[in-house]
């Protein structure tokens, strides 16, 4: 029997961004699943949907999510290539939708072209127009996604730990999962604690940065100030061959999770803590300072900056992380600098990188601080 196939156009990445882009491609509904996903040598080609979509505009989807990701330096490149048809596939949910008589068509355009998966729990936010149908939503989201068993309408992000206000929409209410990222498996409950399955490039980098620094030797210390489940201060633990990583974080669960999955991945060399990360300098003081020091609270930073200085060892790099409006950059890291030196610390440089887009006018970004004295 012979083996069908087709020409499409793909999209050409090496398999080291592999799993990334399949992700992203699958969230904006861009693969086309009638065809096989193609290998060859060191490079995986995608095959994607005709759609009415331009090239332009599909590098242009891409480059946003991943830039999102910290992969925005990322080159894409696309090939029409024939691909092996599979013999049975499962409707996306959007034609799903596009399918169903009491779904609105001119509401097409108006669904979400991203969600989060956050172990087997999808979580989306709806515009107020599709309010109404969000139930025939989930349902479609349901048969298009076979991992997925609970699908959630997330209304808003805050309070004093930053928890996802989330609604059940379809599937089970089973809220506790476990959500598995470079080979780590995450206990933890979305209502409960808040995790970004969006930051994963983000960790996956500052862990490979702290693993190449060897200026410190086999000693490097690890301050993670805002740990939630740990997601930094374990993949930094595993991979980065350093002596400890000490976690704080203010929120009980968010700490009783993160001594589950300290056990669930057989991790020796984490201490968590419960407490606030502003008094984390007093709490320190007595014990050996550290190298690398992890300021992921993007929201409002700047008050916990002066601990984190506190105890920061000669080098260190402290990962300070904020959410500002694209102008604020220059006045950022003048602050940081000045409330460096202030203190008695020399500050070599301030790198800035941009995590994602949060808003069209702000951005999260990383103010990577080089302490040398």
């Amino acid at each position: 029997m012979s083996v069908k196939k087709k020409l499409a156009l793909s999209l050409k990445v090496e398999k080291q961004y592999g799993e990334m882009c399949r992700k992203v491609l699958k969230k904006h509904d861009l693969l086309n699943p009638e065809m096989k996903i193609s290998v060859r040598a060191n490079y995986l080609y995608f095959p994607l949907k005709e759609g009415g979509y331009l090239k332009r505009k599909i590098e242009s989807i891409l480059s946003t999510e991943l830039d999102k990701m910290g992969l925005e330096r990322m080159v894409l490149f696309f090939e029409e290539r024939e691909f092996t048809l599979r013999k049975n596939r499962k409707k996306g949910w959007r034609e799903i939708l596009a399918e169903d008589k009491k779904f609105p068509k001119h509401l097409l355009t108006n669904l979400p072209t991203s969600f989060d998966i956050i172990g087997h729990i999808l979580i989306i936010k709806l515009e107020p127009t599709l309010l109404p149908y969000r139930k025939k939503i989930a349902e479609a989201l349901l048969l298009s996604f076979p991992n997925i068993r609970t699908v959630a309408l997330e209304e808003k992000v805050g309070g004093e730990f930053r928890i996802r206000n989330l609604s059940f929409l379809a599937g089970e209410r089973k809220w506790e999962t476990v959500h598995k990222e470079h080979g780590l498996r995450y206990l933890l409950n979305p209502k409960k604690v808040y995790f970004s399955p969006r930051l994963a490039a983000e960790r996956l980098r500052v862990a490979e940065a702290v693993e190449s620094t060897g200026e410190v030797g086999s000693e490097k210390r690890v301050l993670d100030m805002f740990a939630g489940v740990g997601p930094f201060s374990l993949l930094i633990a595993k991979r980065a061959g350093v002596e400890k990583v000490v976690a704080f974080d203010k929120n009980p669960k968010a700490i009783e999770y993160l001594n589950k999955n300290i056990k669930l991945n057989k991790i020796n060399n984490v201490e968590a803590h419960l407490g606030d990360s502003n008094r984390v300098a007093e709490s320190l003081l007595k014990e050996k300072k550290f190298h690398f020091i992890i300021m992921n609270f993007p929201s409002e930073p700047e008050p916990f900056f002066p601990s984190a200085l506190t105890v920061a060892e000669s080098p260190c790099t402290i990962y300070f992380y904020k959410i500002a409006e694209n102008s604020e950059m220059d006045s950022v890291k003048h602050f940081l600098k000045e409330k460096a030196e202030s203190l008695g610390k020399k500050v070599e440089s301030i790198e800035v990188r941009k995590v994602r887009t949060y808003s069209p006018t702000s951005s999260h970004y990383l103010f990577e601080v080089k302490i040398v004295s």
